[in-house]
């Protein structure tokens, strides 16, 4: 069975430092699903349906940074990389407000 949010008491101190995980969760997934976007466009933008099949294949996929949107896609890697950096900045804070931690 996985656990759920749910399954876990939260207290209002660890509130801001879950909303950060689940920010970066957030922007994994934006970063991603344009990624795999920008991909598929890449691979498919020159090929048109054709019975011959040895001519839609032949082309190198352009590059991603020459889309449109890469710049989108630049801007929600950084926000993801400074909100990973601000959850391990503050992860020992995370560690001592943790109940049930062990103690060392």
């Amino acid at each position: 069975m996985r656990d759920t949010l749910a399954d876990y008491q939260v207290s209002d101190a660890q509130k801001p430092f879950l909303a950060r995980v689940q920010n970066y969760k957030e922007l994994i997934a934006e970063v991603g699903t344009l990624r795999e976007e920008m991909e598929w466009t890449s691979h498919n933008q020159n090929r048109k349906p054709s019975l011959d099949k040895s001519n839609n294949y032949d082309k190198k996929p352009e590059p991603i940074y020459k889309q449109a949107a890469y710049d989108a896609y630049q801007q929600l890697f950084e926000l993801k990389e400074k909100a990973a950096k601000e959850i391990l900045n503050d992860w020992d804070n995370i560690y001592h407000m943790s109940p049930g931690r062990y103690s060392s």
